[in-house]
This record gives C-alpha cells, structure tokens and sequence, in this order.
C-alpha cells in the first residue's frame, strides 16, 4: 500500500528562509530536470525494533551453537541479547522496521524463505534471491497497475539482490511496452541516490538534446530489500550494529523536463546539482559483498569520523557546483543526510556546526524505518515536499554516504 505523509511533529522549523533569487551556475542553460510525485511504498509487515532483536538473538543463538561456540541455546541467548543491547540501534532512536519477509513474525517450523534446518546460511543466497525476484516483480506490477501510457525511461535502483530479466524488464515484456528503455543502477550501496539522480537528469537531457522532448522523464523505482540478508554466519560488533539498523524500503518517484514532458507533478523539486568524492584511504571501512549466505557487510567503527573529516569540504564542493555559495546559502537551507547510524548523524551535525533541529528530517526516517539503503534520501525528500511549511525557492542539501567510502550529495530546490 501506499503510506500517507504527515508533516514531523516536532521537526522541521515552521518557516524556511526564501532563496528563490538564487540562480544555477548557467542561467542561461535548459531549465534544470524536476524531480516530483513520490510514491512510498509501505511494505506489509512493520514489526517493533525489540521484536526484531528477539528474531536476530534467536538466529545468531542457532548459528552459534551449530558452530560449537556454545553447548546451549539458553547460554548463547543470553549473550547475544546483552550483545543487542549494547551494540544495536536502540529502540528510542529507531522504533520499528519494515519487512516485506513474514519470518521475522513466525516461527522457525513456519518460515517460507529462510531455511530452519540450515542455522548458518539459513538457506542461503539462492532463498533470497528467489524471494527477491518474487518480491520485486510484484512491487513493480503494483506501482504501474493500470498504466496505459508507456514509460519513456525505467530506472531501477537497488542493492540487496540482482536477476536478469529484472524486474522493470519483465514488466515491460509483460505490458507491451517494448520501447521503453530500462536502466538498472545496481549495488552502488546507501549513496545511489545521487548516482540516480545523476543518471536520470542525463537521460532527461538526452531526450531533449535529440529533439524528442515527449520521451524527457524517467520514472524511478527504488527496491531495498535488505532484511532478506539476516546473516548468522559472522556475529561480531559491525555485524550486530549492521543488523539493527537496516529495513526494507520502496520508492517511487519522476524525473522530467518542464521543457519537455508534460509528466509530472506541479508541485516538485529542480536538480541544481551533484557531487560524489571518495574519501582517501577508506577503501576497507565499508563493504557490500554476495556470499554464499546472501549478502555480507562491513561497517568499521571509524567510518563516523572519516565522514567528520571531510563533509564540510565536500558541502562546499557541492555548493560551488550548484554555483551558490556555502558560507551564504547553507545556513537556511533544509539538511537531509543519511542516517546510517545515530553516531553519523551527531558527527555530522557537529562537523557543520549546526543545530539539532535541522536534523530533524534525518531524525524522523531512522526512528520510523531505519536505514533504507538507497530509499532513505527519497524517503526524506518525499516527506519534505509534502510539507507545505517547505516553500519555493527552499534549498534541500542532501548528503549521502556508501562504500568507497563515498560521500555523494545533491541539490535540490523547491519550485
């Protein structure tokens, strides 16, 4: 189903100073891509951040035993519940997640993707990807149910899982829609957003500089399925803080040329520009990797203050891109940072010496659906444009961050 959005109750401040005056780098170049009409997807189960610890506690007991680490589950269970305590993400800060994977509520004789007679794997990477597949294809089906106008342009973004013919792909064998193009962002991690963004804005301006402006939009399609990749196997603190953050999160939304397509929504947002830097020797902070259990990641403790280091050079590298000015024109916009964790957030904040308040929209995502990987910043932006306190001309600095380690940032103003 599709969620209805409510404005933060304490969040965001009532009013946001105006800087429709602004103007991008090149006013005389084509009006900049609009990006509007978000759909969030809800998934069907949303299940309490306690209630979670319980599954995970149980799973990482099962593995530990079969593994000779403990000679009972009741003594592997009381370590690892300490363990979620001290390590995972609290329930005050993150109070549920969502799921599109009905084990997590069921017992292990009831699971219908995981495997309880496999306690390490749980049945392995060939479960989830079937799950996926079944997933996805239904996601799609769902969000364009009833569509008779072809899409000029899909773009799929993800990282928990890939199959070819994708989804988007089968999807438009199944309608007709055989001139549609489809293009596939995959596994760029939690920072793909500004990849998308980057792609799409160029497949917008591809239309339009070959002269065919009914075919400038692209419809964007987020599917992060990340609680598919419970992993038993490694149960170490990164593994432990990795899996008390992540939920499943769907998004759609538009990308077009108000030159162009008529698509799209009156209300939206205008791309002014991107900015991607690979912070030096991080490669080994942060990882993402297929395994033959599904999915492995790596978060190093010292990834908060790698981001700490550098985020203040890289706003102003963005904000010189947008051709703005940090020092003038970030102290009013509205910030949008991905939370990949509570400790990220309190870096950044600090980092830009700036108030609290104004991490309210990140704030919010994590305590209602934790870290959605590359549907988080979407989420964020949804939620903001839907909030008629947010004005035209409002900037919105998004910051973002994924493997590489990769800060990647976007602006976006209000039109």
């Amino acid at each position: 189903m599709t969620s209805t959005l409510s404005r933060p109750p304490v969040s965001a401040p009532a009013r946001y100073p105006s800087t429709r005056s602004l103007q991008p780098i090149r006013p005389s170049a084509p009006a900049a891509c609009r990006i509007g009409d978000f759909r969030i997807v809800d998934p069907p189960f949303a299940i309490p951040q306690e209630q979670l610890f319980g599954f995970l506690v149980n799973i990482f007991s099962r593995a530990a035993v079969a593994q000779g680490e403990h000679t009972s589950i009741e003594s592997a269970r009381a370590l690892y519940a300490k363990l979620f305590d001290r390590f995972g993400c609290s329930p005050r800060l993150l109070s549920r997640r969502f799921t599109y994977t009905e084990d997590f509520l069921l017992p292990p004789e009831e699971w219908k993707v995981f495997d309880p007679e496999d306690p390490l794997s749980l049945g392995g990477w060939g479960r989830r990807r079937e799950a996926f597949k079944r997933y996805t294809k239904q996601i799609f089906e769902d969000l364009f149910a009833g569509q008779r106008q072809p899409p000029s342009n899909l773009l799929h973004v993800t990282c928990t899982a890939y199959e070819s013919p994708s989804a988007p792909q089968l999807l438009a064998n199944s309608q007709g829609w055989n001139a549609t193009h489809v293009t596939q962002v995959y596994h760029h991690g939690c920072h793909a957003s500004v990849p998308a963004l980057r792609v799409g804005s160029g497949l917008v301006a591809s239309a339009m500089a070959q002269g065919r402006p009914e075919h400038a939009s692209v419809d964007v399609v987020h599917t992060e399925l990340h609680t598919l990749h419970a992993d038993p196997v490694r149960r170490t603190p990164d593994q432990i803080v990795g899996h008390s953050l992540f939920g499943d999160g769907v998004i759609a939304y538009k990308m077009w040329s108000p030159d162009g397509s008529t698509h799209g929504s009156k209300r939206a947002f205008e791309l002014l520009a991107t900015h991607e830097f690979i912070i030096p020797d991080t490669s080994d902070l942060m990882q993402w990797s297929i395994v033959d259990s599904g999915m492995h990641m790596i978060l190093d403790k010292a990834i908060p203050d790698q981001i700490a280091q550098h985020v203040n050079t890289f706003v102003h590298d963005l904000y010189e891109r947008a051709g703005l000015v940090k020092s003038r024109d970030f102290p009013g916009s509205i910030l949008a940072v991905h939370p990949g964790g509570p400790r990220i957030l309190d870096k950044v904040r600090d980092a830009l010496s700036v108030t609290e308040e104004r991490m309210a929209w990140s704030r919010r995502i994590l305590l209602e659906r934790g870290n959605l990987s590359s549907a988080t910043a979407p989420h964020m932006w949804a939620q903001i444009l839907s909030d008629h306190a947010v004005r035209p001309g409002n900037l919105i600095t998004t910051i973002v961050f994924g493997p590489g380690l990769t800060a990647a940032g976007a602006i976006l103003r209000v039109v």
